[in-house]
């Protein structure tokens, strides 16, 4: 498969990895902030003057989001395995 599709193939199957990356970094930034994340409720996080911990409340979710991710990631490359496996073997034959 040439590198294109493989590239779209690899963001359609990791695509929630990608964002809880994302959510980490943000997190390691707010923790080097000072801020909390928590399931208590929204607490108190100052930047820049501005309070964002409302915004950073939802974060602390981020573990169930890996956890449900598997079920999307998963499958995505066995499917992902057996069409380079097929697509290998029509090669081979042709």
């Amino acid at each position: 498969m040439p590198l294109k599709p493989r590239l779209l193939v690899m963001a359609l199957v990791f695509w929630p990895w990608l964002i809880i990356v994302l959510e980490l970094i943000v997190i390691w930034l707010a923790t080097a902030w000072g801020c909390t994340i928590s399931s208590r409720g929204p607490e108190t996080c100052m930047v820049l003057g501005h309070d964002i911990g409302e915004r950073l409340y939802p974060l602390w979710s981020v573990g169930f989001q890996l956890v449900y991710s598997l079920f999307w990631v998963v499958p995505g490359i066995i499917l992902w395995v057996a069409i380079e496996i097929i697509a290998a073997k029509r090669k081979q034959n042709s």
